[in-house]
């Protein structure tokens, strides 16, 4: 249900993140024009969320993996106490037998000799029976004996060890989730009002039995399909709760909203195309085009107000409905044998009517121009360009015939089990290393025709390690590391370790992308922090410059090929252009290019041409450079794979330029798509995931593609086959 305004009753569109008023903060259309400073939308308060669900998941599965690893070592040290202990506990046992059964001897010893005493007198009484007490057993020294045996079943080192196992196992969230969690319930409160099911019916079947459940089975399975508990114990099936069935049905009527749209499109699309169509030859054929335009607008009319009227009594719709036949009615145009098929079929058949009414018009005036043709040839006067254009259209077909199809196939043998989070991948220039930053370490492989053989490890950094970058000039790289925003450069050194040659505090917080220009002299990073840093090398590295032209972090930077442009992505919603001026060696903001959607990705194909992937979209843009203001515009977009969610940010866009070939990751998917010399962007494989937690990294040569997902927890490799 919609939640409204208090000021003036309208639905609420904005949330006023800086009001302390919790019903006050809610805004309307209206109030957007009485307050413009402090708002976000919904749909960036469920981005937020989403970005929020991405880091929490993160860190309870290193959370989890640590304590695991944790609990692991303990049990293997108890595991090693049972072992001691059972020893010792089967000779102290040894012990405890001996001694029950000296106190028994001397038991029956010490009554024989009571039994042998003279007792002529009280002297000699007494004086026998202090010598036999004096060979009597000493319970001290048995109580010594044993004590001193069961002492040495404490273990005080193995129990100090285990004491320190466990003081390391995290009982809860990481201080950087409470913190997060925190500042974001400060920042939004979202009213679970607004979500609530308001559903009060009652089962006709068991009287007085509300209803908690709805039957979307395709045969029905109770007498009715709206379930009671007591229905639930009759007919046992598979029922959706009425949350769930709420969430359905509202993309119910989303998808039947669409399938209406596109129909609606289609058919003004349609009617535009003839309309332009029939202006072109109106002057001669005035009289009938005239007729055939008025009765196809009055049918496309009749059409369009069936489809809009159909359309506004679903928007009108509650859902929070009082009686019980509406809402079971509504169940069962859910249950699968009314659903969107039935529809489609009502939609299409209405279309096919249409079509008909076209195909009829079309044939009258074809009528019509069959008399006047002999006029008409006289007129018309037709260019020909024959010799051109067939040059380029079988030039262009000719192309596409001999364009060599290609896949990336999985290397099963080569894939290696990691259940330790890898945010980032990188290859040296002749493949022969590959490096793979697992949490807060660096596992270095040697790598052979896709064989990985693990030879070291590095553990400089504090924190996950989220980007990895290979020098070509040098046996060097770059690392960066989430949260603490460290970079540190690594160098190979004679014995061939890498071994860390300087550790950089490069921003405040988490850093989501690092270059490296072509001379590397120049690396360029940027972060959640909202800056870009420019960091040139002198006696070490350090920072020449600092750019914080964004408001939100700073996901992706890409540089053109001559080197003297970047472009940067935030969650700001914007793009930046940024030049380098030559006169004094510095970066300034060139252009900025406001958008409809934040992405965690962009690249550059060329100076030219970019390319730029909005979150969660299944289009990717392409911006070109226009020659008359040296301004970049969108000029087309591109179909490509996404999925349900798109997950985390980092694995950034790749342009690999010797085979014209872009790598995208979007989603649960890699969209593997070939740009032509004509800018015709072809989608040549899309490679599917479980998960959209998915990272990695594609060989200079375009030869190999590394990727680490969080469903299969494996370091997979896939070659480059040609077919």
């Amino acid at each position: 249900m919609d939640k409204n305004c208090v000021k003036h009753g309208k639905r609420v569109v904005i949330v006023d993140r800086s009001s302390k008023d919790l019903q006050g903060r809610n805004l309307c259309i209206q109030c957007l024009t009485e307050q413009k400073n402090n708002l976000i939308s919904y749909e960036d308060v469920q981005q937020e969320l989403h970005e929020l669900k991405a880091q929490l998941i993160k860190e309870k599965y290193d959370l989890n993996k640590k304590n695991i690893d944790l609990l692991d070592d303990l049990k293997n040290n108890l595991w090693q106490l049972k072992s001691q202990i059972s020893a010792l506990i089967d000779k102290h046992l040894e012990c405890f037998e001996q001694q029950i059964q000296l106190i028994s001897d001397s038991q029956n010893k010490f009554g024989k000799q009571i039994e042998s005493l003279e007792t002529k007198d009280l002297d000699s009484f007494v004086k026998q029976y202090s010598e036999i007490e004096k060979q009597f057993i000493n319970y001290q020294d048995i109580k010594d004996l044993l004590l001193k045996n069961l002492s040495s079943l404490s273990n005080d080192q193995l129990i100090q060890r285990f004491a320190e196992i466990l003081s390391k196992i995290n009982t809860g969230m990481l201080n950087y989730s409470n913190e997060v969690m925190s500042n974001f319930k400060q920042q939004f409160t979202l009213l679970q009002a607004n979500n609530a099911s308001s559903i009060n019916l009652t089962c006709k079947q068991h009287n007085g039995c509300q209803i908690i459940m709805v039957d979307l089975n395709e045969i029905q399975k109770a007498p009715s399909r709206l379930i009671c508990v007591k229905c639930m114990s009759a007919y046992p099936a598979k029922y959706e709760t009425i949350d769930e069935f709420k969430e359905q049905w509202q993309n119910y009527l989303q998808e039947k909203q669409n399938y209406c749209s596109n129909y609606i499109e289609k058919v003004e699309s349609k009617t535009k195309e003839l309309n332009l169509l029939f202006s072109d030859i109106q002057l001669k054929i005035a009289n009938q085009i005239t007729k055939s335009t008025n009765q196809l607008n009055e049918r496309s009319n009749d059409l369009l107000n069936i489809f809009q009227k159909q359309w506004q009594q679903d928007k009108n719709q509650n859902f929070s409905l009082k009686n019980f036949n509406e809402f079971e009615d509504i169940v069962k145009q859910m249950s699968g044998s009314q659903n969107i098929q039935h529809l489609i079929s009502c939609l299409e058949s209405n279309c096919d009517e249409w079509n008909k009414l076209y195909l009829q018009q079309i044939s009258e005036i074809q009528q019509t121009l069959e008399i006047c043709t002999e006029n008409l040839k006289n007129s018309i006067n037709i260019k020909l360009n024959a010799g051109k254009d067939i040059y380029q259209e079988t030039k262009s077909l000719l192309n596409s015939q001999v364009d060599k199809q290609f896949t990336y196939e999985l290397i099963k043998e080569s894939s290696i089990k990691q259940d330790q989070f890898c945010g980032a991948m990188s290859f040296n220039k002749d493949c022969s290393i590959v490096i793979v930053g697992c949490e807060n370490q660096i596992k270095v492989f040697e790598f052979t025709k896709g064989r990985m053989n693990q030879i070291q490890l590095l553990s400089e950094h504090n924190m996950s390690v989220v980007n990895l970058k290979f020098m070509k000039k040098s046996d060097q790289f770059i690392s960066g590391s989430e949260r603490d925003g460290q970079i540190i450069i690594w160098s190979m050194n004679p014995n061939k370790k890498w071994i860390y040659q300087q550790k950089i505090n490069a921003h405040t917080k988490c850093i989501e992308c690092i270059l490296l220009n072509n001379n590397e002299d120049l690396i360029i990073s940027s972060s959640r922090d909202g800056t870009i840093k420019f960091w040139i090398k002198q006696s070490e590295w350090a920072c020449q410059q600092t750019i914080a032209g964004h408001e939100g972090y700073v996901y992706s930077l890409s540089l053109n090929e001559q080197q003297n442009r970047l472009i940067s992505c935030s969650k700001d919603k914007s793009i930046l252009v940024i030049d380098l001026q030559q006169q004094d060696n510095k970066w300034i903001i060139k252009q900025k290019i406001n958008l409809d959607k934040y992405g965690y990705r962009l690249c550059f194909i060329d100076d030219n041409l970019f390319t730029f992937q909005p979150y969660q979209q299944e289009q990717l843009n392409i911006y070109e450079l226009n020659s008359t203001n040296g301004q970049y515009v969108k000029t087309k977009v591109v179909q490509v794979k996404c999925g349900q969610d798109d997950g985390y940010t980092l694995f950034p866009q790749q342009y690999i330029k010797q085979k014209s070939l872009l790598v995208n990751k979007n989603g649960q998917n890699i969209n593997l798509i070939k740009i032509k010399q004509n800018e015709q962007f072809l989608t040549k494989q899309i490679i599917q995931f479980q998960s959209s937690y998915l990272y990695g990294c594609m060989s200079d040569d375009a030869e190999y593609l590394i990727t680490w997902d969080q469903i299969s927890n494996e370091i997979q490799i896939r070659q480059y086959n040609q077919k």
